[in-house]
């Protein structure tokens, strides 16, 4: 099993959005391609703005199995809610 964790800025103002868009949309889009999602949090001791969440995979590298999410069309309009995205990967 690979795991990864992701942690996202978002910007000022749009959490609620980006927990809507997690919870209505980006969710069941990983489920479908085969991602699992272990947890996504809200890290209380930070700013408000920090979003994190775990992901796991069966065997192949991450970023081969997030191709089909990239490709969709909603995939462009996550740019706006984010400010700047870091990720922590087995290589």
């Amino acid at each position: 099993m690979i795991y990864e964790l992701r942690q996202y800025t978002v910007a000022a103002g749009r959490m609620e959005e980006c927990q809507v868009l997690f919870q209505d949309v980006i969710d069941p889009l990983f489920r479908e391609v085969g991602i699992r999602p272990v947890g996504y949090w809200q890290p209380t001791e930070r700013d408000g703005q920090t979003f994190v969440y775990l992901l796991a995979f069966e065997s192949a590298p991450p970023g081969k199995d997030l191709a089909p999410i990239m490709n969709i069309p909603l995939a462009g309009k996550l740019n706006p809610v984010f400010q700047t995205v870091y990720h922590l990967t087995k290589k």
